[in-house]
Order: C-alpha cells, then sequence, then structure tokens
C-alpha cells in the first residue's frame, strides 16, 4: 500500500485491511478469493482509501497525507 505506520498502529492496519477484504471480497469463485483479486478490481487506490476510511472511523488520531500515504498524529 505505500504506507509506513508506526510499530503501535500495524495490528490496527492489519485489522481494517481484513475487514475490507471481509467485507468487499468475493467468495463466490475460490480461485478468485484473494486480496491481489479485491486490490485488482477495486483498484489501489480505492483499496487504499477503504482502508483509511475503516481507520479513520475506529482510530480517529490517522489523518490521509498528501501522496495517498496515512500518518498517525
Amino acid at each position: 500500500m505505500d504506507a509506513w505506520v508506526p510499530m503501535n498502529d500495524v495490528i490496527p492496519l492489519c485489522k481494517a485491511m481484513l475487514e475490507t477484504y471481509r467485507d468487499l471480497g468475493s467468495r463466490r469463485n475460490r480461485q478468485k478469493t484473494r486480496m491481489m483479486w479485491l486490490t485488482d478490481e477495486m483498484g489501489i487506490e480505492e483499496f487504499r482509501a477503504e482502508v483509511e476510511r475503516r481507520m479513520l472511523s475506529c482510530f480517529p488520531h490517522w489523518l490521509r497525507l498528501a501522496f495517498g500515504r496515512a500518518r498517525r498524529v
């Protein structure tokens, strides 16, 4: 995702990524049940925006910065 996160935020970021996959990923075709297919379908920018939206809803200290990177403040 081309983002750096502090060590304390790795688990919340992984949680947001997995929840995005859980909620939006395909379950119909077992050959396509991979995060890579979801990011291919959505596009990396849309996937990143969805993960950031989920991070902001649970962790309001996250802000979106230029170049699509997230930063804790």
